[in-house]
């Protein structure tokens, strides 16, 4: 499951912070600190174990990536931003991740209950939170409501959903610009179907269910 930025804009830190369209999560715009740091952002690349599923093979962008070395390794302390991050295109193989993606950024997140016992302390405080480990369940329940407009369930989605990818009315939005767009290493392929930063993209469900009614 890969992750993406709402737009936004936000003061942080006295700084104007201007997110003009959804892209993929790779959040050093709102931490512009010189200082070393974490930064957060989602996953992507491709598996050494596995290999391109043939689902995925003659997709384009899968097995070719573009990818920028954003980030210095500071050691223990973290990573610092590259003042001249290089730009490195070539090919890879094995299953490519993620498949699709969807709003991740804690910037731009999801409204939090939080209640936990600290020592003897009861918290309790909303909170906004991110992290592909809320996409990936709204994705699963997105999987439970189409299931229930059906006549059989869907089944295995990832052959289907690469099928649908190359068809004319598909249920996804590629996001595949190299500029602006990267989950702190790979970004989109312009072009291309499909990019290692968000998969096939951001998904519109009511154009996925149709998709899957059709052929029930």
């Amino acid at each position: 499951m890969g992750g993406t930025t709402l737009p936004y804009t936000r003061i942080i830190k006295g700084q104007k912070i201007d997110v003009t369209k959804e892209r993929a999560w790779g959040d050093t715009y709102s931490t512009p600190s010189a200082k070393p740091q974490i930064f957060q952002g989602s996953g992507g690349g491709f598996a050494k174990l596995n290999p391109t599923p043939a689902y995925q093979i003659g997709i384009s962008g899968v097995n070719t990536f573009r990818a920028i070395d954003l980030l210095k390794y500071a050691g223990k302390r973290g990573y610092t931003l590259n003042p001249s991050p290089k730009v490195n295109t070539g090919t890879g193989s094995g299953r490519n991740v993620p498949d699709v993606s969807a709003n991740s950024d804690g910037r731009t997140g999801y409204a939090t209950f939080i209640s936990v016992n600290l020592g003897k302390v009861h918290h309790q405080a909303w909170m906004v939170a991110g992290g592909t480990s809320y996409a990936t369940p709204q994705m699963a329940a997105a999987n439970a409501v189409i299931n229930s407009g059906l006549s059989e369930p869907v089944g295995f989605w990832n052959p289907q959903i690469y099928r649908f990818a190359v068809e004319p009315d598909t249920p996804f939005t590629t996001l595949n610009s190299a500029k602006d767009n990267n989950n702190l290493y790979y970004t989109g392929q312009p072009g291309k179907l499909y990019n290692q930063a968000t998969g096939l993209g951001t998904v519109n469900f009511e154009k996925l269910f149709n998709k899957f009614n059709r052929q029930s």
